[in-house]
């Protein structure tokens, strides 16, 4: 997993490097587009209950978001998300059901990530009207932890790093719609109550399988709300096409 992590993040690097050079090389006449939107989709985990994705341990998280198109291939984008993660030994191997844990951790985190676009599709009528895009970033979560071993909730605070691929095309003129497979990198063994030290909680000291950081994911669903900003400089004016023309389906 470390690998494949590293590979990505080796690709997105070089993909985004080369959308900056792309910023400086834009025409100043350019219509930039700005979105806001929603989302919904199913999360999962991966830790010391799933070393897997297991999807009996799937749960809900929903997102507000805006992106900002900045050029051809590079978009900027801030999230607010809220959503529960949640796993149990009862699906997992028969020596977790022996050990019978199970905890639910409801988040809410904001992040920021840029995104590097393989089509152009800012243009109604640009030659594609859909694009698949890599993008990373950073971000930072609240996770309210509850378990079946405690009746205490415990509050906690972790940094992130969310990255993944996604899918996105215009629906109209004035909607986008799309779909993410985005994977959150946290720098903790114990999101989930859970780390290879001994629990004293547990009735038999039990304590976690391995001590890789855990991680969780969601499949987002979106629609997004389309803002269009025609700019062009002061001696082009009296030959640009009116938006009313651009704008055009």
């Amino acid at each position: 997993m470390y690998l494949i992590i590293q590979m990505f993040m080796r690709l997105f690097l070089f993909f985004f490097f080369k959308g900056l050079l792309e910023i400086f090389s834009i025409s100043f006449v350019v219509a930039q587009k700005h979105e806001m939107g929603l989302g919904i989709g199913p999360t999962n985990y991966k830790g010391d209950l799933a070393p897997s994705v297991n999807w009996k341990n799937t749960s809900v998280a929903g997102t507000f978001f805006y992106r900002m198109n900045i050029s051809r291939s590079i978009s900027w984008k801030s999230n607010l998300s809220f959503g529960n993660i949640r796993a149990a030994d009862y699906f997992g191997r028969a020596i977790q059901k022996e050990r019978n844990f199970e905890f639910s951790s409801f988040f809410a985190q904001v992040s920021s990530q840029i995104e590097y676009n393989f089509f152009d599709m800012r243009f109604p009528k640009s030659k594609y009207q859909y694009s698949p895009y890599l993008f990373a970033g950073l971000g930072m979560a609240n996770y309210v932890f509850s378990s079946n071993y405690s009746s205490a909730v415990e509050p906690s605070s972790q940094v992130l790093l969310p990255f993944g691929v996604g899918i996105k095309k215009a629906f109209n003129r004035d909607l986008n719609i799309g779909a993410e497979w985005i994977t959150f990198k946290t720098f903790s063994d114990n999101l989930d109550g859970l780390s290879n030290q001994e629990n004293s909680s547990f009735p038999s000291g039990y304590r976690g399988f391995f001590a890789n950081a855990d991680m969780y994911y969601i499949i987002k669903f979106s629609i997004s709300y389309v803002i269009y900003n025609i700019i062009c400089p002061h001696h082009y004016k009296n030959y640009m096409i009116p938006p009313s023309e651009i704008l055009k389906p």
